[in-house]
Parts: structure tokens; sequence; C-alpha cells
């Protein structure tokens, strides 16, 4: 009797203690609250320099508040021989919402991007742009402090090279 009590309770306790289960997986962007939402990092490649093709970046995202629209900051950094390109990006993302929602989180968006060329030898060149962009996040089991995602970005400027690369990162959440 005394250990069909001990186990009754710890049933109990059990239940009061654990967290519920979610059946579907819950996306960072998926939070109706407006705000700061996650920030990360990224690596990719840029196509239009196959000589100095790796970038390095940081990411954000802020929501509106209610909607599935977020802006985007990003910093991207690309050294090269001599020199390195460094890009700040403000965009505007729409957050697809699918019909049975999954893992797979899509997206896109447009926004301005400042390009800055720093020479060693030579003087510094500015550019500003035009970006489009589209990737999409991978939702982890909920309650996860990060999300990892995918984005393709192309960079149309109006006196220079136009830019199209390739990102892969993670996005950890701040709430």
């Amino acid at each position: 009797m005394k250990k069909l009590v001990c186990i009754s309770l710890l049933i109990a306790v059990s239940f009061f203690l654990s967290r519920p289960a979610s059946a579907q997986p819950v996306g960072l962007g998926d939070d109706p609250r407006a705000g700061l939402v996650s920030a990360g990092a990224f690596v990719g490649l840029e196509f239009e320099n196959p000589d100095h093709a790796l970038l390095l970046g940081a990411d954000g995202r802020i929501s509106i508040g209610g909607g599935n629209v977020e802006i985007n900051p990003r910093y991207v950094f690309r050294p090269f021989e001599d020199g390195s390109m460094q890009q700040i990006d403000v965009n505007v993302i729409t957050n697809y919402r699918l019909a049975t929602p999954g893992r797979f989180r899509p997206y896109s968006g447009v926004g301005l991007g400042i390009n800055r060329y720093l020479f060693d030898a030579f003087d510094s060149e500015t550019n500003v742009g035009f970006n489009l962009l589209s990737g999409a996040r991978f939702a982890m089991r909920s309650g996860a402090a990060y999300e990892p995602f995918f984005q393709a970005q192309y960079t149309i400027f109006k006196e220079a090279v136009n830019s199209f690369t390739l990102v892969v990162g993670a996005s950890f959440s701040l709430r």
C-alpha cells in the first residue's frame, strides 16, 4: 500500500512539473509580439567574385507585431587581398504562413544595401543598391533557443558589379 501511494504521488507531481508538449515545431517568427526576435551569424559565398568568395556576417530580426512582417538588419564582411568589402543591409521580410506548418518556414523580402570597398593602396568606394532576397528558416522543437536558416540575396548596384550571395547560418532567440 505504501509503494502504491508513493508511485501515485510521484506521477501526480510529474504532471505538475512537466512542460506541455507541442505537436508542431514553433518558429521564432511565430511569436506575435513586436520587438527584437533574434540575432545570429552566417557564413556564405559571393558568386560574382570567385577568387575571394567567402563572406561572414551578422543577422537580426525585428518583428513589427501581430503580422508576418519583420525588419532584417544585416552586416556582411568579405576579406580579400589588399582590402575588404563591408555591406550594411536593411531589409523588410514577409514570412509565409503555410497551410500545414512544419519545420520549413519560407520568407522573401526587399531592402536597401550600402556596400563599401576598402582598399589598402587606393581610395575606398561606396555604392548603394537594392536587395532582393529569399530564404527559409527551419523551426526546431518548441522552446528551442536557435533556428538555422538558408538565404539567397541579389543586390543590384547602379555603378558597380551586382552581387549574388548564398548564406547559411543560425539565429538565436532574444525572447
